[in-house]
């Protein structure tokens, strides 16, 4: 049984990681890396896909796969604002619902005293 998706990406990202695959350089194609990791093509794929989410590589059609530069990540302090930020939104979205069905459960009690007179 051949390497899963996450055994290649781990590769991958050593072969990044000590420049064999430097910054700019273009990944070989997904057969060819499929034959050296003794995997299928659409494995190789899916490892690469990976690797995209993490900003490592960026993919183009017809052109393969690119190595990125690597990028800073922000610091904790930004990242945490922008996630109370986000759960604050997601907090007043909640209320709204919230009001909403309120509202819905009045009209819907309403409706049904006016059928019982």
């Amino acid at each position: 049984m051949g390497l899963d998706r996450n055994q290649i990406a781990a590769e991958l990202r050593k072969r990044i990681a000590d420049d064999t695959y430097p910054v700019g350089s273009r990944l070989p194609g997904y057969r060819r890396l499929a034959e050296q990791m003794g995997a299928a093509p659409n494995t190789v794929g899916e490892a690469v896909r990976l690797l995209a989410t993490e900003g490592l590589v960026e993919i183009t059609d017809k052109s393969g796969s690119r190595v990125l530069p690597p990028t800073r990540p922000e610091p904790a302090a930004v990242r945490l604002a922008a996630a109370r930020e986000e759960l604050r939104e997601v907090q007043a979205e909640l209320r709204e619902a919230r009001d909403n069905l309120d509202n819905l459960e009045a009209r819907v009690a309403g409706a049904l005293a006016n059928l019982a007179d």
